[in-house]
């Protein structure tokens, strides 16, 4: 498993800018990155922990350029161990889900299946609160931008009329005053 994660990396390491060329016409993506470069550290194990397929986790944590080699390695090694038995016990326990609510089990085991499932939705919906919460400062940055954009281009193009109709700015009376 964890050479697996070396190779995914490795090769995703190689192919990132192609990859994140693509990826960054989707919204979610930009949210996502954008949370990842703010706390790289969180976002990688909560991704990590989260139930989702290997490859996800693999590919997708070596695309965004705020996890080097070595966060990305201690996020796997931190998390192998647990999630594989908490995986594996999950798994079995999916496989007779009408034993979860079988009264000859033990409160322990239900309640550590249920513990598991509901921490993983609830990881799952935080994830995506911080990505939708993200995504609207994105667009807000990207509206204040656009009209600083266009304010400035509006000041541009009054000094250029300004220069054609023969009136000096204000900035160019006070040089030749000086």
């Amino acid at each position: 498993k964890t050479i697996g994660a070396i190779v995914s990396y490795v090769v995703t390491k190689h192919m990132r800018e192609r990859i994140r060329g693509y990826l960054l016409s989707v919204k979610v993506f930009k949210g996502i990155e954008y949370s990842m470069e703010k706390d790289p550290v969180k976002f990688s194990l909560i991704i990590r922990i989260m139930i989702l397929p290997i490859f996800v986790k693999n590919y997708g944590l070596a695309i965004p350029k705020s996890v080097n080699f070595k966060l990305y390695m201690v996020c796997e090694l931190i998390t192998n161990i647990p999630i594989t038995i908490a995986y594996i016990y999950i798994l079995r326990q999916a496989g007779n889900m009408h034993s979860l609510f079988d009264p000859n089990q033990s409160w322990q085991q239900m309640t550590f299946s249920l513990t598991m499932l509901t921490l993983s939705i609830a990881l799952f919906v935080y994830i995506a609160i911080v990505t939708r919460e993200v995504l609207k400062q994105l667009e807000t940055m990207q509206a204040e931008d656009a009209k600083a954009m266009a304010k400035d281009m509006e000041i541009g193009e009054q000094e250029e009329a300004e220069e054609k109709n023969g009136e000096a700015s204000p900035s160019k009376n006070i040089e030749l005053k000086e």
